[in-house]
């Protein structure tokens, strides 16, 4: 039995893979220029001091921008569109930001900003509804920029010199919805729905309405899907290791959308998950303290490729600060926001608190003797990379030289 699942899981991986290739291949470097005319629903609303950027779902999906603010349509309304459309230019110049698969990893293959709209119909969408309610409801805060962030998976309204402080310090995944978030949820609906024999099934449907009122980001796509995955090995008795269910669930999500791969936050969270995952049997019994520096390390070991590859750039003091930040955020700042979108008047406690947190963020991150900035690794480098840490971690302890070797080339 055991083997027959095995051979399955290979060969929906094998799948997924030969699909993934073929797409990136296919459509490297298309580029493409029409008119358009058609009708579509705003899934997703990016609003700026002197423009509107609508994501539109029609046969594809596609992003639009908008300098006339007369018009404020809300998630769920159809639109009738007409304009020219192009796709997304790629990087001008060579390993920096590459806007086009930005784009690509959340399926937006064309976009416009010479268009014009009107409305077709409006919202009669239940679940819409209740997004556009909880939009509502935060924009009303002054200290909406974080209940965005941990509540809409949107953290646009975040100062840019805040969030570089965040990356540059390398804390930013504690403000993208994760497994971190999911973990509070699952603590609390397994203590409301105690001894209920419909508590996972409850606790799927709010995940999956968490992950429709967020706009399905990367990294809680994952979660929400490996959490599922590991529920039915769990129900069906079918023994598959934790890690074998994440790396099922990265190649389905790559099945749906090959474009993922381009996206960093699911890169990190599938990497960074898969060597937590390899460290956890050595936490047993460890203290608090102890437990959040090894899986900090780890992560920020994991994390390096990813880092360098995109950014350019490593904190080492990194899985310091995260012993002293994932608390921080995990028991205070992310619970007490829950807490504050429910109690409005708990609005000016929550702004006082995150107000202290940027300072700190911004405080450490003048600290720059620990902060370096590295080349782009190869493909080669990153793969010898990531299989001497794994190496290190799964097999033997003594396999630390050769990563540590790897680390310093």
């Amino acid at each position: 039995m055991i083997k027959k699942i095995n051979v399955i899981l290979v060969l929906i991986c094998f799948i997924s893979f030969v699909k993934t290739s073929i797409i990136l291949i296919k459509n490297k470097n298309i580029y493409n220029e029409k008119c358009m005319s058609f009708i579509g629903t705003i899934v997703g609303i990016q609003k700026n001091k002197d423009k509107i950027v609508y994501d539109i779902k029609g046969h594809d999906k596609y992003r639009i921008t908008l300098y006339d603010l007369k018009d404020d349509y809300k998630f769920g309304d159809k639109i009738y569109v007409n304009g020219n459309f192009i796709t997304p230019s790629c990087n001008t110049v060579f390993n920096l930001f590459n806007y086009r698969n930005y784009l690509l990893s959340k399926n937006i293959k064309m976009i416009s900003d010479n268009v014009k709209i009107k409305l077709y119909s409006k919202n009669n969408n239940f679940f819409y509804n209740i997004k556009n309610a909880i939009y509502s409801h935060v924009n009303k805060y002054k200290s909406s920029r974080y209940l965005k962030a941990f509540i809409l998976a949107d953290s646009s309204k975040i100062e840019d010199d805040v969030m570089n402080a965040y990356r540059n310090i390398g804390i930013s995944h504690l403000l993208a919805i994760s497994g971190m978030h999911v973990g509070v949820f699952l603590f609390f609906f397994s203590h409301i729905l105690k001894g209920n024999k419909y508590k996972n099934i409850i606790i799927i449907l709010f995940l999956l309405l968490f992950l429709f009122i967020t706009g399905f980001p990367d990294s809680l796509l994952r979660c929400v899907t490996y959490f599922i995955l590991n529920m039915i090995n769990k129900k069906l008795k079918l023994n598959i290791s934790n890690s074998n269910v994440l790396i099922l669930c990265a190649f389905i999500l790559l099945f749906i959308n090959p474009y993922l791969i381009y996206s960093i936050g699911f890169l990190f969270s599938v990497i960074i998950t898969y060597f937590i995952i390899l460290v956890s049997p050595y936490l047993k019994n460890k203290r608090f303290i102890l437990k959040t520096f090894i899986m900090s390390l780890v992560s920020f070991l994991a994390s390096i490729p990813i880092l360098s590859s995109n950014f350019f750039k490593v904190n080492l003091l990194s899985p310091f600060l995260n012993i002293i930040f994932i608390p921080i955020i995990s028991f205070i700042i992310f619970p007490l926001g829950l807490i504050t979108f429910l109690f409005p008047f708990l609005d000016e406690l929550y702004l006082i608190l995150i107000n202290i947190l940027e300072y700190m963020v911004l405080f450490i991150d003048k600290i720059k003797i620990f902060s370096f900035v590295i080349a782009k690794p190869n493909i080669i480098m990153i793969i010898a990379y990531y299989a001497s840490l794994y190496l290190a971690i799964k097999v033997n302890k003594k396999y630390i030289i050769i990563f540590i070797l790897v680390f310093l080339i």
